[in-house]
């Protein structure tokens, strides 16, 4: 939350103001929410789906203590204090994939994405090598799962692991020449719209509804152990005692730091 003093925020924020026609908070207080939204910067609404880059600028909200008075998680670590899970989280484990990043090559080979991860944050903290060797990474998919860990997946257990009673779930079960569990195929098998062409998507399809329906049901997740909190959903739903790659994104200090914010 901290990292910029509230004056350099202002700074930030004169090109909205000044789109605006507003000298102070009373005109921006009176402006319609229509305006508000045209006035907003393009950059405050569409955040980057792919690798941190080394000039990446990083969102944050400024403690003014006055409309905030400490960091967002601190609230948050005391907003349940039960046993029994009020929501669920979780996330798909290749939601950064995109045509447009997947078609930059025909073919994805280790090389291919050696240099891509070269040539973002991960290459300029000197850690390449050690991220293709966790990961394997010598795929496509391979790329887009480091992408959806630091962007989203990571983040979200984050935010998870500081409520004990949060269940997170990650979609690991692939579909297409790829093999990628994009970034709605949890909704589309909670809807029924998720079109399976193999016994293990079947499988999955199954496990989804189940998951969700179980929990909308009882109010809590079947697969559910406090000490295994991770659900890995591939063809069943298996409970994990965690989910590794979080783990070295949080030491390097790349979660939370570079989470999706949109």
């Amino acid at each position: 939350m901290p990292g910029k003093p509230l004056s350099e925020f202002g700074k930030q924020n004169e090109q909205m103001t000044a789109t605006l026609e507003c000298a102070d908070i009373q005109c921006m207080r009176e402006a319609s929410s229509e305006r508000l939204w045209a006035a907003t910067p393009d950059t405050w609404v569409h955040f980057p789906v792919d690798l941190p880059q080394p000039q990446e600028a990083m969102p944050a909200v400024a403690d003014t203590n006055d409309v905030v008075f400490e960091h967002p998680s601190d609230t948050w670590k005391r907003e349940q204090a039960n046993d029994k899970p009020v929501l669920v989280m979780g996330a798909t484990a290749h939601e950064a994939h995109t045509e447009k990043l997947r078609e930059l090559h025909a073919n994805w080979t280790r090389e291919e994405v050696r240099a891509y991860l070269e040539n973002s944050q991960i290459g300029a903290l000197g850690l390449t090598d050690e991220v293709i060797e966790k990961y394997n990474a010598s795929s496509y998919a391979s790329l887009v799962s480091i992408i959806s860990d630091i962007r989203s997946v990571c983040p979200l257990l984050t935010n998870a692991r500081q409520q004990p009673s949060v269940p997170f779930y990650v979609v690991t079960q692939g579909e297409g020449p790829d093999q990628l569990a994009t970034v709605d195929a949890d909704v589309q098998a909670i809807l029924g719209r998720y079109e399976p062409h193999t016994v293990e998507q079947r499988r999955f399809v199954s496990a989804m509804q189940q998951l969700f329906y179980y929990y909308v049901s009882h109010g809590t997740v079947q697969s559910f152990v406090q000490n295994r909190r991770v659900i890995n959903v591939g063809q069943d739903a298996q409970p994990e005692e965690d989910y590794l790659p979080c783990n070295y994104w949080i030491s390097k200090d790349i979660v939370p730091r570079y989470a999706r914010v949109d």
